[in-house]
């Protein structure tokens, strides 16, 4: 009786093995055919640089005005820009951050009232095509951005 018993515990011992060694996560997502991501957006600092970018590359321009002392604006960077939709659909658009504190004629010229406010803009005729003013989740943030790749930049930028 006591040999049925011990093979038992080693045959639920190899089992539990086996089994926890096929449920452990893969560090390389490459072998399973899922395709590496980037995990952070790519900002730029400058808008004239940017809008250079947009315009050569054919894309609109993302400005995502804030200042460094608003919550909401730390919480909109630790939330919704680290989201993985966030950062994949971010690559149809030349994104470029813009601190308010450190260039306030921007303010005016785009009517912010408060932050986090984004804007996309055509780059080769500066229509504004979308403002979205206050914080914004992860999901409400990705169907924004959804709305915005349909968008065609118009002229040829000449």
């Amino acid at each position: 009786m006591k040999t049925v018993c011990i093979k038992d515990f080693i045959i639920a011992f190899i089992f539990i093995l086996i089994y926890s060694a096929g449920c452990r996560e893969s560090t390389d997502n490459t072998s399973s055919g899922i395709p590496l991501q980037d995990t952070t957006m790519t900002w730029l600092s400058s808008i004239d640089e940017a809008r250079k970018e947009a315009v050569k590359s054919r894309k609109l321009l993302m400005i995502h005005f804030f200042t460094t002392w608003s919550d909401w604006d730390k919480k909109m960077d630790r939330e919704t820009y680290n989201y993985y939709k966030v950062i994949s659909l971010s690559g149809n658009f030349v994104c470029v951050r813009i601190d308010l504190d450190k260039n306030p004629a921007l303010q005016d010229l785009y009517g912010i009232s408060g932050t986090p406010t984004v804007v996309f803009e055509d780059p080769v005729n500066g229509k504004k095509i979308n403002k979205i003013e206050g914080i914004r989740d992860r999901h409400e943030m990705t169907d924004e951005m959804n709305k915005m790749t349909s968008y065609k930049i118009e002229g040829d930028g000449k």
